[in-house]
Order: C-alpha cells, then structure tokens, then sequence
C-alpha cells in the first residue's frame, strides 16, 4: 500500500487553471473592488509586472497574508477624521469597522475560493499518470480542493483525505492561511496595553489588526484529526506529487511521519531541478533523514502525456470502478 501526498502542481499537470494567478483573474472579473483593496494592503507582489504575477505561487501568497501593511493599517485607521465636534469618544467599534474593511473584509476569501473552484470544470480531464487508480488499498492526502482523484481516477472516498476541505460535500469550506504565531502574540500584547487607554482610535484599529492576524492563521494541528485513518494502514512507501512543502505545510509532513512509523521511505517528485532542493530541505525540517528520501523528476511520473493513452486508461479506470463498485445492501421483506 501506498500513500499519496498531493499538491497543487498534480491539478496544474492535468491542466487545470489552479495556479493563484488564476484565482487572481477570476477576482478581477467578479470581485474587482476586493481584489484592489486586498492588494493594496498585501503588498503581493515586488513588482506589478504579468510575469512576476504570473510566478506568484499560493505558499507565496499565505506567507504574504501575514505580512500585510500594518503601519499603513494603523495609521489610516487612528488618523482618520471623523468630523465629530468632541473628542472621539465611544468610536472604538467604528474605527474597528473601518480598519476591518481597509484589510479587505478577509471573511469572504474562502468563499470567493469556494465559487472560484465551482468555476473549473474537471468533466473533460484526463488522467495524466497509470501509477494512480491500480490500486484500491492506496491512500492519498490531498491539500487541493478539487476532485480530481475521485472524478478522473475514479478513487473511493474513503481513499481520499482534503486535509484543507474541498467542494466536495463530506469535507470543509476551502481552508487558507499562514502560520505565523508570532505576530498575533505581538499584536496580543500591544492590545492588552491599551486595555485602559482612552485612546479608542488606537484601541478599535489595534483590536482589527489582531483579529485579522487570528482569522488568517491556519493552525494545522486542528486539521490533525483527518489524518488518522493513516495510523491503521499497512503504508510501504510514501509519494510527494505536485507539492512544494512550504514552511507552513511542514507540520502535516511531520505527523503524517509520525503516523506511519518514522521508518517508511519518501519518494518526492520534483518540476525543476531548482525546486528539487528545496523539496528535499523541507522532509528533512520535518524530522526525515536524507537517507529515506528519493527525488525524482516529474516527467516520470506524468506518464501519460499522449491523449489516446489517457483516454484508453481512462476507460480502463471506469470498467474497473464499475466492476468493483460496491453492492447496495437489499432490505429483508417486509412479513
């Protein structure tokens, strides 16, 4: 039994349009406003050029959520004239409001993730690669959000693991974030000093500041739970596609370790020689000797590039998903 790790870069090579500079253009179309305001504050990009845009990878964009423009925040938010003819007193909740709003009302970003994803039709894709699908005992672990192992590779739900939910109605919302505790320990503490300030420009802005930093953290270990069917598995090998095991993915790479052992070899499958380090850097921040790991190029791996060849595996995988569907279960007569 195998055990698949999957990230974006398996829907990217099944040619699906689910790089962040897609979701991007989506927002451009329908949510132009947000988009202009959440870049404002984000500071995406080192340069606005297409190509740079173009490069911008999802990790690159959840590191980025934690580094927004905090002094700009605060400053527009304490410095803002409320044209009040007293002093600004009882405008904490306002001043929240407003800095909530200048940080791009970050609640609607799953949803616009959500209605994003609905957008890509995976009904014509073909599979790209004949190692997936020969196996009914294989599990895989999957950080992207569309169905494409149960769609494409006609792969039980029970085989599948969204570990960050998916459009798929047995797991969660589409889930994002960074994993940078630190500065919502930083920002607590600057909170906590104006507790008592009369100060409530400052305390409604810090206080929205604060929020924002909690609302985007993405604490893994909540996530934990939904890896524990591995614990049971009889796993021989475990396989990294598409995944560029970015620092705030690393803890999953650690308890999924853990889960099986600390003993089983990793084979990671890499894009570019470039990224092949990188890759191999992030295993072995996970607690994996270099010794269990293998890299090996993708082109290996996706080797069905030619569409007749996916096309007849395709068929191969529905006649066998038919003749091993499970039987529903007759009910006893009624006497």
């Amino acid at each position: 039994m195998k055990l698949f790790i999957i990230g974006n870069g398996f829907d990217l090579a099944h040619h699906l349009p689910t790089r962040f500079f897609d979701f991007r253009t989506f927002l451009s179309h329908a949510q132009p406003g947000f988009l202009e305001q959440f870049e404002a504050h984000y500071n995406l990009y080192p340069e606005s050029s297409k190509s740079v845009q173009e490069k911008f990878l999802w990790k690159d964009f959840e590191l980025k959520l934690s580094n927004i423009n905090e002094t700009l925040a605060l400053s527009e938010g304490t410095d803002i004239n409320l044209g009040l003819e007293i002093e600004d007193i009882g405008v904490e909740s306002t001043i929240y409001c407003y800095v909530e709003n200048l940080l791009g009302n970050i609640d609607r970003l799953p949803k616009y993730i959500k209605t994003w994803m609905q957008s890509i039709r995976i009904r014509d894709c073909l599979p790209r690669t004949s190692q997936i699908g020969i196996s009914p005992e294989d599990m895989f672990v999957t950080f992207n959000y569309t169905a494409v192992l149960e769609n494409v590779y006609h792969l039980a739900n029970e085989q599948v693991i969204h570990i960050h939910g998916s459009l798929r109605a047995y797991t969660t919302d589409p889930i994002v974030g960074h994993g940078n505790s630190q500065c919502i320990r930083r920002m607590q503490k600057e909170v906590s000093k104006l507790l008592y300030s009369f100060d409530e420009k400052k305390r409604g802005a810090y206080r929205a500041v604060l929020d924002y930093y909690k609302k985007t953290f993405k604490d893994v270990k909540k996530y934990y739970h939904l890896l524990t069917p591995l614990r049971n598995k009889s796993i021989e090998e475990i396989i990294v596609v598409g995944h560029s095991i970015g620092d705030i993915d690393i803890p999953y790479f650690e308890e999924i370790d853990r889960l099986t052992g600390k003993s089983k070899n990793w084979t990671v499958y890499y894009h570019s020689i470039q990224k092949a380090e990188s890759k191999r850097n992030g295993l072995t921040k996970a607690g994996i000797s270099e010794r269990r790991i293998s890299m090996k190029e993708e082109q290996s791996f996706f080797d069905l590039i030619d569409d007749t060849a996916a096309s007849e595996y395709a068929a191969h995988l529905a006649e066998f998903a038919r003749k091993n569907k499970p039987k529903k279960k007759q009910c006893a007569p009624l006497l």
